[in-house]
C-alpha cells in the first residue's frame, strides 16, 4: 500500500532565513488546514536556517548559490511536488491567522 499523496505542496525558497523562518515554519504548522506536503529549496545558507528546518516534516532541496535563479527554483520545486495544488511561500512570510493556507487552497 502506497502512500496518500498530499493535496497541496508548499513550496518555500530559502538562504539564510534563520532570523524569521522557524516564525513561518510554526505559522505553517499551525494552519487548520494539515494535507501538505513541505519542500523547503535552499540555496547556500549559512547561519541556523537549516537547523531550524530540521524540527519540521520537510523535503530539502539544495540548490548551489550560482545556480539560483528564481523562476528556475519555484519550477524545481513544482516538479518535485507530489500535491494537486502548489502554494508558493517564501521563507520571510509569516501566515498570520491559522486559516490562511485552508484560504488558499
Amino acid at each position: 500500500m502506497s502512500e496518500r499523496s498530499p493535496r497541496v505542496s508548499v513550496i518555500m525558497r530559502s538562504k539564510n532565513s534563520d532570523w524569521v523562518i522557524g516564525q513561518a515554519l510554526a505559522a505553517l504548522y499551525s494552519q487548520d488546514y494539515d494535507d501538505f506536503e513541505l519542500i523547503v529549496l535552499d540555496s547556500g545558507s549559512t547561519d541556523r536556517t537549516l537547523e531550524l528546518v530540521a524540527h519540521y516534516p520537510h523535503r530539502l532541496i539544495h540548490i548551489e548559490p550560482s545556480d539560483y535563479f528564481p523562476g528556475k527554483v519555484l519550477n524545481l520545486g513544482a516538479e518535485q511536488a507530489r500535491g494537486e495544488i502548489l502554494v508558493f511561500q517564501n521563507s520571510d512570510a509569516v501566515p498570520l491567522t491559522r486559516e490562511c493556507l485552508r484560504r488558499v487552497v
